[in-house]
């Protein structure tokens, strides 16, 4: 199984009609049993469990993240992302440049703000992270500006880019 098989789930038509069901009420520690149970009557029991997480990560990434309920997150990545306001803190040191490298992107929290504007180059060794980074910043509104590298930051050629970036 690939590893970032249950982004294909998450992202399929169930996939999104679930995320979009969930989002409406995330659920709590209190109801999940009953809300799995309901929701497995109707998808499989493997993206009921990827959008339940998913559905908590979106709720916890509303403290960084004005779009969180349109966004992908890992728990590590969530973690570890920046927050809206300190990308853009960030990204306006990068101003005079029009291509910048966003290294070790993981879900893109900086990624968004380096994107606005200029293009961005999303590099993670982590083929899940590379790949959430795209989607939040089609999330966002800046994903015709990124491009993404699925490779260990210390391997990209970076010629031809006068900018870099890393968190």
């Amino acid at each position: 199984m690939k590893s970032w098989s249950w982004v294909d789930s998450l992202l399929s038509p169930d996939g999104q009609d679930l995320l979009e069901e969930l989002g409406g009420r995330p659920p709590t520690a209190h109801d999940d049993l009953h809300v799995i149970a309901r929701l497995r009557q109707r998808y499989p029991p493997a993206l009921v469990a990827a959008a339940m997480t998913q559905a908590k990560l979106r709720m916890r990434a509303r403290a960084k993240f004005s779009r969180a309920a349109r966004m992908y997150f890992t728990t590590a990545g969530l973690e570890q992302a920046s927050s809206e306001r300190m990308a853009r803190h960030h990204a306006r040191r990068f101003e005079p440049f029009h291509l910048v490298a966003d290294l070790c992107t993981g879900v893109g929290g900086d990624l968004i703000g380096l994107a606005d504007g200029r293009v961005a180059i999303a590099v993670d060794n982590d083929p899940v992270h590379a790949r959430l980074a795209v989607l939040n910043g089609i999330a966002n509104g800046v994903g015709r500006n990124v491009a993404s590298v699925c490779a260990d930051a210390r391997d990209v050629r970076l010629n031809g880019v006068p900018a870099a970036f890393i968190d």
